[in-house]
């Protein structure tokens, strides 16, 4: 299993970004709610959510990963296993 990363600017900015990201996809749904149909900011929100995703995505692979496909998979079946008890590698890319 991978370690997480020795550098706190890199553990925040990974933790952060998905933070930022699952923020950002909550907040458009509820202003999707709230905002007239025609309104421009829930999909400017969800498009930072976007982003921010993407961003996670990368920081994680470069970080954590060291860019191989199967060590993230190995990592996220363990850790589905571990939070839901079904051993899950496939959510790397359900994602």
């Amino acid at each position: 299993m991978p370690s997480p990363p020795d550098s706190p600017l890199a553990s925040a900015a990974l933790v952060g970004s998905a933070w930022a990201a699952l923020s950002c996809y909550a907040w458009s749904l509820c202003r999707l709610a709230w905002w007239p149909p025609d309104s421009p900011v829930p999909r400017r929100i969800w498009t930072a959510g976007c982003i921010c995703s993407v961003a996670h995505m990368i920081l994680a692979f470069a970080v954590v990963y060291g860019w191989s496909q199967t060590v993230a998979r190995e990592d996220i079946g363990a850790q589905s296993e571990w939070v839901s008890g079904v051993r899950a590698p496939w959510g790397l890319f359900v994602n």
